[in-house]
């Protein structure tokens, strides 16, 4: 849940990108036809529905995703709202207030974003909830009216007309109606319903419910009422003299000097903003080709400009065989406990538009080559890499790049050595990978024998990462092997490339693997054989064709 918040919190904070534009346009567009302005409000629907959008050049949005999708689970969250003096006074201050304690259980952002979550979604039940029970409530109100003649009815539950009903709309009026004003009102609310009004009013209702954190989205649904009235009151006048103008505007002034409707999305005559709609009605004149091409022009343009996301030009940096991808702003200092960590090495990167095209190895870009790095000392998820100005640019580790097949280091006493477990991968179509306690084995669906991966007496656990920077995993298992001499070793498996690399010392040294979950990394533990002593620890890497541990330790294949 905590995701899908997430996700509806950055579509609003790009709607209300789209909603300052419209309040913009309003004193602008003042003299064009109120149904522009509505057209203007149905981007901002669409922005708030579409849960996709497409990239463009022309996008005036600063970001996509002020909130990225790591902010929840990163140690050090950032903002990345396109803005860089934002950029700049937001994040040190989410830094400091949410960044998790060494010693605590819990990362704040995961529990701000848990409570957030659960008290958006009760917003959205209690707004929901209100509207159904408001609509039920008017709906007992007028369960008595009479039928006056095809869907129009009289009834005493209201004091002013109105539209109600979604599948087959109905006109309600009020007894008492003057007779002057009676064609007037019908031929509004008539208008309404031509107009697929009672749909668009209730999808608006409903949008704001889901979105009702966000301010400016209650502005937003005001004034499309607002505009709904008054492109319905343009509708009807279009077809009047100067005598029926003032007849309209009499009804209207009868019929909104009081409204009791109750229900959240009922079309009522002279429901809001009465006066400047009777003004507007007075002094009405038809729009001009130019005026109604301006108002067209300014919709197409908002449409280009802020219903497509900002291309967005990912960078990515490879550390010791982890993937940090950079689209945040430079800073000028680095955070406090920062070190440095050595010189950056490799580098790639690619347009976001084209995730499809895999660059996992290759160099396409060494303007970053050379430069120095500098690791977060508040969190491992974060390398800062200084430009030529000095600044420091943020990357930010990608979601886990090592995944676990099994693992009974820890717990021995539940592993099932009868048991056999089976993995398919997709980068490996049409192969099944099966794990019992004494091998790994590889069947292609060929018909012949499996192919042993990794064999033991037993296997203890199996891990998958890539390493070679194929874009490829590889098999990091820890094993028991021998017969009255047994000591513990690690083997790696490459299946893409047919090889196997081990790290043993039989007699002096056993060696396991270990998951580092605040790198992202698998460490290897060397001990003192039998006595299991630690003698050191290192992370797992690849380097000029051998398996290297950075304490020291290197073996080929």
């Amino acid at each position: 849940m905590e995701a899908i918040f997430l996700k509806l919190v950055n579509q609003s904070l790009s709607a209300g990108w789209l909603v300052l534009v419209v309040l913009a346009l309003r004193p602008v567009l003042r003299r064009a036809p109120r149904w522009s302005f509505c057209l203007l409000w149905g981007l901002v629907a669409l922005r708030l529905l579409c849960p996709v959008s497409i990239e463009s050049p022309l996008s005036l949005l600063p970001s996509a995703q002020p909130l990225p999708p790591e902010i929840l689970y990163t140690a050090v969250p950032r903002i990345n709202s396109g803005i860089p003096a934002l950029n700049s006074a937001v994040n040190p201050v989410l830094a400091e207030a949410l960044a998790p304690a060494p010693a605590a259980s819990a990362n704040p952002t995961q529990i701000w974003s848990f409570v957030l979550a659960r008290l958006w979604l009760a917003g959205v039940v209690l707004l929901l909830l209100y509207a159904l029970v408001s609509y039920a409530h008017l709906r007992r109100r007028v369960a008595t009216a009479t039928l006056l003649r095809e869907n129009i009815r009289e009834t005493e539950g209201t004091d002013t007309p109105f539209v109600l009903g979604l599948l087959r709309p109905a006109i309600y009026l009020p007894y008492g109606v003057a007779e002057g004003d009676l064609p007037y009102v019908i031929a509004h609310e008539r208008a309404h319903i031509r107009r697929g009004d009672h749909w668009w009013k209730a999808l608006g209702f409903v949008l704001l419910s889901v979105y009702w954190f966000h301010p400016l989205l209650w502005a937003a649904y005001a004034l499309l009422c607002r505009d709904i009235e008054g492109a319905c009151d343009e509708k009807v006048i279009r077809e009047l003299d100067g005598e029926g103008r003032r007849g309209y505007a009499a009804a209207l002034l009868h019929c909104g000097v009081r409204r009791r409707t109750g229900a959240a999305c009922p079309l009522a005559f002279g429901e809001v903003g009465v006066k400047a709609r009777i003004k507007a009605v007075m002094t009405h004149r038809k729009p001009g080709t130019w005026l109604i091409a301006a108002a067209l022009a300014a919709c197409v343009a908002a449409a280009v400009c802020f219903l497509t996301d900002p291309v967005v030009r990912t960078e990515e940096i490879r550390v010791n065989n982890r993937i940090y991808t950079r689209q945040g702003e430079a800073v000028e200092a680095l955070p406090d406990g920062s070190y440095e960590l050595g010189v950056l090495k490799s580098v790639r990167h690619h347009t976001a538009a084209h995730p499809e095209e895999d660059f996992r190895g290759t160099n396409l870009d060494e303007k970053y080559a050379g430069n120095r790095l500098y690791q977060s000392g508040a969190s491992a998820d974060v390398i800062y890499l200084e430009d030529l100005s000095g600044c420091y640019l943020p990357f930010t580790a990608q979601t886990s790049s090592v995944a676990e097949w099994v693992d009974y280091t820890g717990t021995p006493s539940e592993m099932d050595w009868d048991g056999v477990q089976e993995l398919q991968l997709p980068q490996f179509p049409r192969v099944t990978f099966r794990y019992t306690p004494y091998e790994v084995t590889a069947d292609a669906g060929e018909g012949g024998e499996p192919a042993v991966l990794i064999t033991g007496m037993p296997v203890w656990s199996v891990w998958l990462t890539d390493l070679t920077g194929d874009g490829l995993p590889e098999f990091c298992a820890t094993l028991s092997w021998g017969s009255g001499m047994i000591d513990t070793r690690v083997v790696i498996y490459d299946y893409a490339g047919g090889a196997s690399y081990g790290l043993e010392d039989r007699g002096n040294y056993d060696y396991s693997l270990r998951y580092s979950p605040e790198e992202d990394r698998l460490y290897v533990d060397k001990r003192s054989y039998w006595e299991g002593e630690l003698v050191s620890s290192g992370p797992l890497v690849y380097e000029d064709g051998c398996i290297r541990v950075l304490d020291g330790g290197r073996t080929g294949e």
